[in-house]
């Protein structure tokens, strides 16, 4: 779950966040962090996404250089599969970066944290 720091009354921050729990919760993808419900309680914002068991990929080290390569190639193809995919939905991401991807139990990338995404307000190139 993800509950936000800021006030309820910054408008700008609002929106920002509620824009991020509208485009997770479109997207349906093995790669992307799935999105079950989003809200206000009391004067808590919140958006509630699946429980990811892993690790954060910045902090992930390999043995040998060879398997890091190796890992990190297949990452980057999955999470550039999981790009696309959020592309033909209308949704850019617009902050990927290894702290935004976590790799769960069985070593699979998955894109989180829709923060700064765009919505298209009509259909992608």
């Amino acid at each position: 779950m993800k509950i936000p720091t800021f006030s309820p009354s910054d408008r700008s921050h609002v929106k920002r966040f509620l824009t991020e729990a509208k485009a997770a919760a479109q997207l349906r993808h093995p790669n992307i962090v799935p999105t079950f419900d989003s809200g206000q309680g009391g004067d808590k914002l919140y958006i509630a996404a699946q429980f990811i068991n892993g690790l954060v990929a910045q902090m992930i080290e390999s043995k040998t250089a060879r398997s890091k390569a190796r890992d990190a190639a297949r990452w980057v193809a999955k999470i550039a599969d999981a790009v696309h995919y959020a592309h033909e939905q209308g949704i850019v991401h617009r902050d990927i970066k290894p702290h935004n991807v976590m790799l769960d139990e069985k070593g699979e990338p998955q894109l989180m944290d829709f923060g700064l995404a765009n919505a298209w307000t009509k259909n992608p190139p």
